[in-house]
């Protein structure tokens, strides 16, 4: 959650530590900053009313123009279950007396909602406990919705510029605003005012959202969902026909590799009139961009990644890398079981074997269930330095609410107040949700009405244990820009791609430096 840097303070009276309607916090800091970020004061009423013409929009995001953009916030890794949450109950009491806390957020699917109202197990529990804070803080949570993400954003950011309060939270991308956000303090630090050693954040220590510059400052509570992998898509009907086993069964066996993967889009590939050309591909994606993408991500190889002195690197010219875009290279002109266009819709209508998926979300994103396919997902196949496979990588893409930093006097209770519904899986509360209910919720919600659900359900519960690897580039778009034409070369021509990689390395570099500078 974040409060704006620049924003004026509310015309409502501050917090104050009453006897009466008041709460006494857990894990809250004794002491407070004097202030939040600096920034320039101004008179302004909440943009949130002026956004509330939009609110109740059921899009979650702009239109995509690749996969990578999806809403999949079921993303972040989950702790250990057994650990058990001893909260440490401070003297502080806070009382917004009648205070509206405005959150913004452009995705519906992803708001509390009570299970009478058709919402999850992790929605309903943030629900009541949301009800809870606004009686113990004596407060109300207006949360508002726009249409996307980029609206949200854009406007998050002209009202900074402008000095004008836009809202106390905004519901945004961590891969699209660090480290700009923290760099310029348009977020503001949770750890200002909450106690992050305690046990009950221990529990999802990895999961909080972290500084991109300082990861010593918390900036956003872990949404209660673990960053699903990228995934692979598979008609079981098209697989029971060429005779070929259940995709689970190699990964169960400990055999789900490449030179496996191969055999099998090759048996899955078929010209059957002899004419020449393809009437069914092995395997398919969404791009080139997309498949060399998640073929790096198999062989745990980022395109960016972080040394042991903390200096993010391009990473492209390891030997890792080397392998996945050279074996990206092969499948499109050696093994010839992929073509380099977007094949998602013949993978819906049955000439697609097997289809390169961003994450599991991506099943009920383009409604595979709804539209009639007996499909699978299973991790891609391990590269040969993952043959663990015990191991998944992903771009950061946390999800959460970020408060944004002003001079609000009453920014410790505001974020107290929405830790009270976030971190809901404190089992001191009148309710809370397992790690586990919080894994499994998502995966039903993923796998909903497909056959063999409960198998699939089963399956992505057990990926869950593994563990996650991230690739920074999402926070370098323009190094993202180069190694993306790297990648549609790979697939358009029979090269090797080494040298290409090599050619922009310094160049990105200084994009990486110039960044984080």
């Amino acid at each position: 959650m974040g409060i704006f840097a620049g924003c004026a303070e509310k015309e409502s009276p501050s917090a104050t530590a009453s006897a009466s309607k008041s709460s006494t916090v857990t894990g809250s800091k004794t002491t407070s900053r004097s202030s939040v970020a600096s920034g320039t004061k101004a008179t302004g009423t909440a943009a949130a009313s002026s956004a509330a013409q939009t609110a109740g929009s059921t899009q979650t995001d702009e239109t995509q123009t690749d996969e990578t953009d999806e809403i999949t916030d079921e993303e972040a890794s989950v702790p250990d279950e057994d650990s058990s949450t001893t909260p440490v109950e401070s003297a502080k009491t806070y009382d917004l007396q009648g205070r509206v806390i405005d959150m913004m957020s452009f995705s519906p699917a992803q708001l509390p909602k009570s299970a009478s109202d058709g919402g999850t197990r992790i929605y309903d529990v943030q629900y009541k406990l949301m009800k809870e804070a606004e009686e113990k803080f004596n407060c109300k949570f207006n949360i508002v919705t726009v249409s996307n993400t980029t609206i949200l954003q854009s406007e998050v950011e002209t009202s900074f510029l402008a000095g004008v309060r836009y809202a106390d939270a905004a519901m945004l991308y961590a891969q699209r605003i660090f480290p700009k956000y923290e760099q310029q303090q348009i977020i503001m630090p949770l750890n200002d005012y909450i106690d992050f050693t305690l046990p009950v954040y221990n529990q999802a220590e990895f999961d909080q959202v972290r500084g991109f510059l300082d990861p010593g400052k918390y900036y956003g509570f872990f949404r209660c969902a673990k960053m699903s992998p990228v995934c692979l898509f598979y008609n079981k009907n098209l697989l029971d026909k060429d005779g070929i086993p259940d995709l689970h069964t190699f990964a169960l066996q400990g055999n789900w590799n490449w030179n496996v993967f191969v055999d099998i889009a090759r048996q899955l590939t078929h010209d059957y009139d002899g004419d020449g050309v393809i009437d069914q591909w092995g395997f398919g994606s969404d791009s080139a961009v997309s498949m060399c993408g998640a073929m790096l991500k198999s062989n745990l190889a980022s395109v960016v990644d972080r040394n042991e002195d903390g200096k993010f690197v391009y990473n492209l010219t390891s030997a890792k890398a080397l392998k996945a875009l050279q074996f990206t290279s092969d499948l499109f002109h050696t093994y010839k079981v992929t073509a380099n266009t977007n094949l998602r819709t013949g993978f819906i209508n049955g000439t697609v074997a097997m289809y390169q998926g961003v994450n599991w979300s991506a099943a009920t994103y383009y409604k595979f269930a709804d539209l009639g396919l007996n499909f699978g997902a299973e991790l891609l196949p391990s590269g040969p330095d993952n043959l663990a496979g015990n191991a998944y990588m992903r771009d950061s893409s946390d999800l959460p609410w970020f408060f944004l930093s002003n001079n609000d006097k009453d920014a410790e209770a505001i974020v107290n107040a929405a830790a009270w519904w976030n971190v809901n899986w404190d089992n001191t509360k009148s309710d809370y949700v397992t790690f586990d209910e919080m894994n499994l919720s998502n995966c039903q919600f993923w796998f909903a009405g497909i056959r063999d659900s409960e198998m699939e359900v089963q399956r992505a519960m057990d990926i869950y244990k593994y563990e996650l690897k991230i690739d920074y580039v999402s926070h370098f778009s323009a190094a993202t820009s180069l190694v993306n034409e790297i990648y549609k070369k790979i697939a358009a021509e029979r090269v090797s791609p080494a040298a290409d990689i090599e050619s922009i390395k310094l160049q990105v570099q200084d994009i990486i430096d110039e960044v984080i500078r």
